[in-house]
């Protein structure tokens, strides 16, 4: 099974972007992975519209972890659940294991033309495994 996710950056107010993921905004956008949806490839593809010239933060392009109550996470956080498998400046695939029932927070991690950080931070949310 695999998950293709449109993560769109558009132009905004004041110099900001608005991130988009599959047409929702990042904030109100939830990626939902059925229990028993093991080891799903989910490939982010970034569709910049800005003047910017993004791209994603290959270093770190992505920060991780279990949080229901809604906190972004820690620079570097990480979860077991996740495997970054392989990360370009337009494409991000990882492997989402969906070990466990849980709310996993993640940000996005793209820098622009002139390396200045710019994070998008949407979230999913695992069914578990169907042994649960």
């Amino acid at each position: 099974m695999a998950k293709d996710v449109k993560v769109e950056a558009k132009k905004g107010d004041k110099g900001l972007i608005d991130w988009e993921i599959d047409g929702k905004k990042a904030k109100d956008s939830r990626i939902e992975f059925d229990k028993g949806d093991n080891d799903v490839l989910v490939e982010f593809k970034l569709q910049d519209t800005t003047s910017r010239k993004l791209r994603f933060d290959t270093e770190q392009p992505i920060w991780i972890h279990e949080n229901a109550a809604g906190q972004c996470p820690s620079p570097g956080a990480t979860d077991k659940q996740i495997e970054v498998v392989s990360c370009d400046d337009n494409t991000l695939k990882l492997v989402n294991k969906n070990d466990k029932e849980s709310i996993l927070r993640y940000q996005l991690n793209f820098v622009d033309q002139a390396n200045k950080a710019e994070p998008c931070d949407p979230e999913f949310k695992n069914g578990g495994t169907s042994a649960q």
